[in-house]
């Protein structure tokens, strides 16, 4: 899987959504509009099979693992907690989305928050 984009912007919240890029320059304003549909890329590096042997928690439920994107320029994504994530036998990289918490101060300076604890290993393709 490429890296995918920075930001995107998710529909449906069962075990499967469908989700599109966001421009860079259209989260500040959607976040402290509240946008609660956005989701942000973050990348695992350096996943060894000592890593995904020990399954180890890596992600949070509602983390998502999305397919590349399409011509028509939407991800098919799956939640974590629902569908395994898995990575390719030889790849030591993964890309998943976790869903932007932010509030904003008196001078609308954002603060990033975790929204919970991982609980979800991430699997070994045909391991």
């Amino acid at each position: 899987m490429r890296a995918g984009p920075m930001t995107i912007r998710c529909i449906n919240r069962g075990a499967h959504v469908k989700c599109a890029a966001v421009a860079d320059t259209e989260v500040p304003g959607a976040l402290a509009a509240g946008d609660q549909a956005l989701y942000g890329r973050t990348v695992y590096r350096g996943i060894t099979a000592e890593v995904t042997d020990k399954q180890a928690a890596m992600f949070e439920p509602a983390d998502l693992v999305c397919s590349d994107t399409r011509s028509d320029g939407t991800m098919s994504c799956s939640r974590v907690d629902r569908v395994q994530p898995e990575i390719p036998v030889g790849e030591t990289v993964f890309v998943a989305y976790k869903r932007y918490r932010v509030t904003f101060d008196e001078r609308g300076l954002p603060t990033f928050h975790r929204t919970g604890q991982p609980t979800v290993p991430l699997a070994r393709a045909g391991g």
